[in-house]
This record gives structure tokens, sequence and C-alpha cells, in this order.
């Protein structure tokens, strides 16, 4: 899941699940979830991301929020009851909000 410039949606119930089978053509990590540019004001709500577990060797990342050239503008996202099972790594380069 990728999002670029998209506000105030809501997610719930969600189950996403990726596996690779090979490695990415760049050498890099697979990409599982990713909230870009200006995707602001997101709720996701007991969604489930499980990301490469069952892909060994092959890794993947999942980007909580990441502005790129344009800084802080991932903002106000809420992560309620969510999972992120992921072989690889969970980054993040704005803040977010777990809720309760």
């Amino acid at each position: 899941m990728i999002s670029y410039n998209a506000y105030y949606q809501t997610f719930r119930d969600n189950h996403w699940q990726y596996e690779a089978t090979s490695a990415h053509n760049r050498g890099t990590p697979w990409t599982a979830f990713y909230l870009r540019d200006s995707s602001s004001f997101n709720l996701f709500e007991r969604d489930t991301v499980l990301a490469g577990v069952n892909s060994p060797g092959y890794t993947f990342a999942a980007l909580l929020s990441a502005s790129g050239s344009f800084p802080a503008s991932v903002q106000g996202n809420t992560m309620r009851g969510c999972v992120f099972k992921l072989r690889g790594d969970l980054y993040t380069q704005d803040g977010f909000a777990t809720g309760s």
C-alpha cells in the first residue's frame, strides 16, 4: 500500500500480506507500506500488515511517514490497534499517533 496526497481517509479492519519470490531489482528491500508526500490525517484502525513473513532471504520496509522532499507534509495520521509484522525495518520520518 503506497499513498501519495491522501487526506482524511479511514482504513478499518484491513489485512495486507506481501511476499517476495525474488530479490528487489535494485538490491534494496521491497516496500510494503508507504505513506508519502502529503498523506495526512488518515485513520488506520485494526489493520494488519504482514510483509515478507514467509519470504526467506528477502526483506521488506514499511515507512509509516515519509515526506521525501516535502518535510513535515505527512502528519496527523493515527494508527489504532494495528499490527505490523515484517522481515525488515519499520521507518518514520515524521511523527504519527498510535491512538488508544
